[in-house]
């Protein structure tokens, strides 16, 4: 008996004192599918379970580094909503996108790889998670070969509404600088577009590099940024683009 009463002491003592459940919501992972031989074009995929719902998604990116804008005909977006409490597997959305993308992907000739030069997950903690160090290459040591990118959010018109009322969307801007320069300001937002929702903050992800195959051309780099938005049980993770000039 005493063993009894000594035991369930023990797990009372045990659940008081464990944490409570955290809330919280998707953070995608990211998948690099390449670059066009030219380097204009730049293909990445974002995938995840969806908060709440469970559903697996996978969505794929085609971005026109020259123009900065999607590529006709995407993103391709696949979503497996299923009423049941048996979803699809994740591999199911990503081969239906996959497959989507496909014509896309080939006709601009995306099969490419790049180089990630520095990335930075949402889960690691960092005292400068709005800003990213990087080499140019690997074998490139000294400063003048080094860039630093820097993020600032603030305040922001458009977007959709907040769930909350007194939230106001957040945009950013990043800017790099080479070694000792001055910084260039690649992106700032003088307004949200309705397709990035409600962002309330944004990270650097990754910066990645690309050497395209003609003659005499300058590498091009991609930021890859995180949008973080006010999902159903805590902020979900998305992906957005930035070409570096």
């Amino acid at each position: 008996m005493r063993v009894l009463v000594a035991a369930c002491l023990t797990l009372l003592a045990w659940v008081m004192l464990s944490p409570a459940p955290l809330r919280a919501g998707d953070a995608a992972e990211r998948a690099i599918l390449g670059f066009s031989p030219d380097g204009r074009w730049f293909a990445f995929e974002e995938f995840g379970i969806q908060d709440g719902s469970g559903a697996p998604y996978a969505y794929i990116y085609i971005v026109d580094l020259d123009l900065d804008r999607w590529a006709s005909g995407t993103p391709v977006r696949v979503r497996l909503d299923n009423e049941s409490n048996n979803q699809p597997p994740l591999s199911a959305a990503r081969r239906e996108a996959a497959a989507k993308a496909a014509p896309i992907l080939k006709a601009l000739g995306i099969s490419e790889p790049g180089i990630v030069l520095g990335a930075n997950p949402p889960t690691e903690v960092n005292q400068e998670a709005y800003q990213l160090t990087v080499r140019e290459h690997y074998n490139l040591t000294g400063p003048e070969n080094k860039l630093t990118f820097n993020l600032q959010i603030f305040d922001a018109d458009g977007g959709e509404p907040c769930p909350d009322p007194e939230q106001k969307p957040k945009g950013f801007a990043l800017t790099v600088a080479r070694g000792f320069e001055p910084r260039h300001e690649l992106h700032r937002d003088t307004s949200i577009p309705a397709t990035r929702g409600c962002p309330v903050g944004y990270g650097i992800s990754d910066i990645i590099r690309f050497d395209p195959d003609t003659t005499g051309k300058a590498p091009r780099l991609v930021a890859l940024v995180h949008v973080y938005l006010t999902g159903f049980e805590g902020p979900d993770v998305r992906f957005l683009a930035v070409p570096v000039r």
